[in-house]
C-alpha cells in the first residue's frame, strides 16, 4: 500500500540507469538523476481552475475535490518525467486516482471501525523503512519538509499506510493459511523461476578512466590503487579507504555493491568477483570504467530460494485474493457517488 508516501520519497531520489552493478559498473555506464514534475497545464480544465473545491466523489460522505484529484494526477504524471503525456493519459490516471481513493476510503474506515491506531513505536518503525529508501544525506525531517504534499499531508498518509498495513496483517492472520503440501506443491511446480543463481555480496574501490586518459596517466591511477591495496593489507579498514578514494557512487556505504549474480556486471568484473575467496582482497581489475580492487564479503551457491520466502510468497498470492474479495464487499455496502464536473 505505498501510495503517495512513495511518490513524494521518488521526487526525493536518485536512480542509475541499467542494471549492471548499482553504483557501479554498468555496461551503460550511465547514471541518471530523478526527473522533476513536468509542468502540464492542461492538466487544469477550465472547470477544475474555476472550481477545485468541487466534489469528484464521495465515499461515505468523504470527499475527493476536484482540487485533491488535480494534485495527485499531476504529481504521479509528472513524476513520469520526459513523457509524452496524452490527454487518454491523463484521464486514465485521473480514474486511477480516483478509483484507489475510494478504496483507501474504505480501508481506513474499516480501520477506524475496528480502533485500530498508531503509536510512536509503528512511527519509528515506518520511519526506518523509509530511512532506507533515501539518500543518506536526506533525514526524515528533510523529506517531510520537502514533500512536494506538504508536511502535515505527508504524516496523514504515512499514518494512513500504517493503519491499512494493520488491516491488512489482521486479515492475512484471520483469513490466510499455508499447508506443508501446498508449499511443497508450489515447489514442485515452479522449481525453475524459484531458483537463484550464484551470487556474491561485495565491496569495491574505483578509480574512474577519463576521457583524455593516456597511458601514463592510467598507469598513474593504478599505481595509487595498488598502494591502496597494500593499506587494506596491512590493516586499513577496506570501507574507509572506500568512502575516501573511491570514485564510485557507492563510496558513501564503504563500496558496498550488495549482492548480485554474474549477469549484473560486466565480464572482467564478474569473472574476479566469482573467483575470489570470501574476505580476499583481490588484484586490480580493469574495466571499460576504470581500476577496480574488490572484496567478496558472501558467496552464495545456485540454490533454491529459501523456504520461508517461498512461503512469503504463496501467502502474498493469497492475499491478493483476499483483499480483492474484501473491498468488493466493502464497496458492495458503501454509499459512493461519483460527480460529474
Amino acid at each position: 500500500m505505498r501510495w503517495i508516501p512513495i511518490l513524494a520519497l521518488a521526487l526525493l531520489m536518485t536512480s542509475c540507469s541499467g542494471e549492471k552493478e548499482p553504483n557501479g559498473p554498468q555496461e551503460d555506464g550511465q547514471a541518471v538523476g530523478a526527473t522533476a514534475p513536468q509542468d502540464n497545464t492542461f492538466l487544469m480544465t477550465p472547470s477544475a481552475t474555476e472550481n477545485p473545491t468541487n466534489p469528484v466523489v464521495s465515499v461515505d460522505g468523504e470527499i475527493l475535490t476536484v482540487g485533491d484529484l488535480q494534485m495527485e494526477s499531476g504529481l504521479r504524471l509528472g513524476n513520469l518525467g520526459g513523457a509524452n503525456l496524452t490527454p487518454e493519459m491523463v484521464a486514465q490516471m485521473r480514474s486511477i486516482v480516483i478509483d484507489q481513493y475510494i478504496t483507501r476510503t474504505l480501508l481506513l474506515n474499516q480501520a477506524k471501525k475496528q480502533e485500530l491506531s498508531v503509536s510512536e513505536a509503528d512511527l519509528d518503525n515506518e520511519f526506518a523503512e523509509i530511512k532506507k529508501m533515501i539518500p543518506p544525506s536526506v533525514s526524515i525531517e528533510d523529506m517531510l519538509d520537502q514533500s512536494p504534499l506538504g508536511r502535515d499531508a505527508m504524516m496523514d498518509h504515512i499514518k494512513n499506510k500504517i493503519l491499512i498495513g494493520k488491516l491488512t496483517t489482521q486479515l492475512a492472520t484471520e483469513k490466510v493459511e499455508i499447508s506443508k503440501e501446498e508449499v511443497d506443491e508450489f515447489i514442485e511446480k515452479n522449481k525453475e523461476e524459484l531458483t537463484l543463481p550464484e551470487r556474491v555480496e561485495a565491496r569495491h574501490i574505483l578509480l574512474l578512466f577519463e576521457p583524455n586518459d593516456d597511458d601514463a596517466a592510467k598507469a598513474e591511477k593504478k599505481k595509487k590503487l595498488e598502494g591502496l591495496r597494500k593499506e587494506i593489507l596491512d590493516g586499513a579498514d577496506f570501507a574507509e579507504v572506500a568512502k575516501k578514494h573511491s570514485q564510485c557512487g557507492s563510496a558513501e556505504a564503504g563500496g558496498n555493491l550488495g549482492t548480485f549474480d554474474r549477469s549484473r556486471m560486466v565480464p572482467p568484473f564478474a569473472e574476479a568477483a566469482f573467483s575470489q575467496k570470501v574476505g580476499e582482497i583481490g588484484d586490480v581489475v580493469e574495466t571499460q570504467f576504470g581500476y577496480h580492487i574488490i572484496k567478496v564479503e558472501k558467496h552464495e551457491e545456485e540454490g533454491m530460494h529459501p523456504r520461508e520466502d517461498i512461503e512469503a510468497r504463496i501467502r502474498d498470492l493469497k492475499m491478493q485474493t483476499v483483499m480483492k474479495d474484501y473491498i468488493a464487499e466493502l464497496r458492495s455496502k458503501a454509499d459512493i457517488q461519483m460527480f460529474n464536473n
